[in-house]
């Protein structure tokens, strides 16, 4: 009977820290004190602007985020912060296009990029790099 009584407090843990983690990604708040590491991702316009050439455009989301579609001026810096979900299975993709070049990945992923907690993607003419807080840029997608 005395097991029983752990239950709700477990789910009340769970909702909070779910809470917790929308809270942080939809305002910004920096300083929420909890277990899990705070990763955050960047996704950097590095596509040099010509007369007539297309803009980019990329929505991400997570199974529990939908951070919306974003169309960034060139050099700008788009960048979210979250912290893992109980089990560690966070996982970030978005979708990019640029006139008729798109592409689709994981910009997150807890199973590759759990060392990763500044997470740099540059987005250029030929591809898509990525780094860590070294800002070390290496190329990991091309566009289809």
């Amino acid at each position: 009977m005395m097991n029983y009584f752990y239950v709700p407090l477990l789910i009340l843990a769970f909702f909070s820290l779910t809470q917790a983690e929308k809270h942080e990604i939809e305002y910004g708040i920096e300083d929420i004190s909890g277990p899990f590491v705070k990763y955050t991702v960047h996704i950097v316009n590095g596509i040099t602007p010509k007369p007539g050439s297309p803009i980019l455009q990329f929505h991400c989301q997570s199974n529990d985020d939908d951070l919306g579609v974003k169309f960034p001026k060139p050099g700008e810096d788009f960048n979210w912060s979250f912290r893992e979900n109980l089990i560690g299975s966070t996982l970030f993709f978005c979708s990019f296009s640029r006139g008729q070049q798109s592409a689709s990945f994981d910009v997150f992923n807890h199973d590759l990029d759990d060392q990763c907690k500044q997470c740099y993607w540059l987005v250029k003419e030929d591809g898509f790099y990525f780094s860590d807080s070294t800002k070390l840029y290496q190329k990991r997608y091309n566009w289809k």
